[in-house]
């Protein structure tokens, strides 16, 4: 395998939460969640994304982005 590819020694696996505003109240997933700049519960869509960090060759990759499943037995809309 080309050295290229390879990740430095000094790597890392990054978790990162993202916020999606939402006004809507039929897309599959929507909830009230926390994004950390607001301070509030806020209304709308949240992701997770993982990520391998290569910290020597200043590069990233990503590896995956999974929808926070909301509870469909409750009412969040109250």
């Amino acid at each position: 395998m080309p050295e290229s590819v390879l990740f430095s020694p000094d790597s890392a696996i990054a978790f990162a939460p993202s916020y999606i505003s939402k006004s809507g109240k039929k897309t599959p997933g929507l909830g009230y969640f926390w994004p950390g700049c607001a301070g509030k519960a806020k209304w709308g869509l949240e992701i997770a994304g993982l990520a391998a960090i290569d910290i020597e060759n200043h590069t990233a990759f990503h590896l995956e982005a999974v929808q926070t499943v909301t509870d469909s037995n409750t009412d969040s809309t109250k």
